[in-house]
């Protein structure tokens, strides 16, 4: 995972952290995060925030209800601001893909993939344009394990 967080300039968390603890992980980097429906409210932590990095506009939630339906709520819950990618977790379901110019991006979990297929994390690269890719880390942890 180190390869892929070598040029990381920050880390953006959606939510459902745990153990704050687990935030020492990531020293190097500066963390923005927002309160999942499995933490315990913590001074300073949002539910939900907008982050300015670089030239894009982000909106940083960790979500609610089923997941056929959480993209437009959450989608609503940010309709008073102008995004250019809205990152969310709630789901545990990786999703990266545009609605209406906005890269709607859920990283899914490094730990606990429910119904996903495989644990995944996300990486955004915001250079000139804005996009995002899907890490399986299962198929990490496969080469790591076989190379």
């Amino acid at each position: 995972m180190h390869r892929y967080a070598a040029d990381a300039s920050m880390v953006l968390h959606a939510g459902d952290l745990g153990d704050p603890d687990l935030l020492l992980a990531f020293d190097a980097w500066p963390v923005h995060r927002v309160l999942g429906n499995t933490d315990i409210p913590s001074q300073g932590v949002a539910v939900r925030k907008r982050l300015t990095i670089g030239c894009f506009k982000i909106g940083l939630t960790h979500g609610w209800g089923a997941r056929r339906e959480i993209e437009e709520k959450i989608r609503q819950a940010f309709s008073d601001q102008a995004l250019d990618a809205i990152v969310y977790g709630h789901t545990h379901f990786p999703v990266c893909h545009w609605h209406d110019g906005i890269l709607m991006f859920n990283p899914g979990s490094c730990v606990d993939r429910r119904t996903a297929p495989h644990c995944t994390f996300g990486i955004l690269e915001m250079r000139e344009t804005l996009s995002g890719t899907i890490v399986n880390i299962d198929e990490l942890a496969m080469k790591y394990l076989f190379t």
